[in-house]
């Protein structure tokens, strides 16, 4: 084997740019009807067998109950999708969230998303980049990756996933100690995110089974 075909290697199996924040919990989907008058919007619950107007769009409020598979968070996580497709402008239903649901419940996903079921959920960017003109963070919307059949095959999957990275289960009820390399690796994050962002990520346990408020301490202190 050359260098080329090693370097081809890398390549093909590079990983993907950024930060992966996943998310764990009982799924939720809330349909909303939205009028706009005077830039200022006014959402109500679809009702059953009703159809849109000229003036009305449909947005829906995609939840996680993060926070039953995890009491020590005390944020929840809530995004509102509008339901547009495509066109001259990419929209996030279409690019996003609609082909994560439809890859993990079918393409008759409505039944099977509305009923409550055990998920996991990466937080991935909107797709025009559009972010809070007051801090700069970067709206994002969930990207669907799988199902689970109840809620301890899905606390199981949340468990390992930020279980030690040495292969070791994480202490019941008790927190490690963040290393160096971790209080480093999360300093580069808040300078390139910021400090909110990285705050979400830390209390989500995203970088492992550490105390959130002493590492966030340790990283903007």
């Amino acid at each position: 084997m050359s260098e080329f075909d090693t370097l081809q290697e890398m390549a093909d199996n590079a990983p993907e740019a950024g930060f992966v924040n996943i998310n764990y919990g009982k799924l939720s989907i809330i349909p909303n009807v939205v009028t706009w008058e005077n830039k200022v919007p006014t959402k109500v619950p679809l009702k059953k067998g009703q159809v849109l107007g000229a003036q009305e769009s449909l947005e829906l409020v995609i939840g996680i109950d993060i926070q039953e598979l995890n009491p020590a968070l005390e944020f929840t996580y809530e995004r509102n999708v509008n339901v547009k497709k495509s066109g001259r402008i990419l929209t996030d239903w279409s690019e996003i969230v609609e082909p994560s649901l439809v890859e993990v419940f079918g393409k008759a996903w409505t039944s099977k998303a509305t009923s409550g079921p055990y998920v996991e959920v990466e937080d991935v960017p909107n797709v025009t980049g559009n972010a809070s003109k007051k801090t700069g963070k970067v709206f994002t919307v969930p990207k669907i990756l799988r199902t689970f059949k109840n809620k301890a095959e899905c606390q199981a999957a949340r468990e390992e996933r930020f279980a030690k990275k040495d292969g070791s289960a994480a202490p019941a009820g008790g927190f490690d100690t963040p290393p160096d390399e971790i209080v480093e690796q999360v300093k580069g994050l808040v300078a390139s995110v910021g400090a909110d962002q990285t705050k979400t990520m830390i209390d989500n346990m995203s970088f492992g089974n550490y105390d959130p408020e002493l590492l966030f301490r340790l990283v903007t202190e």
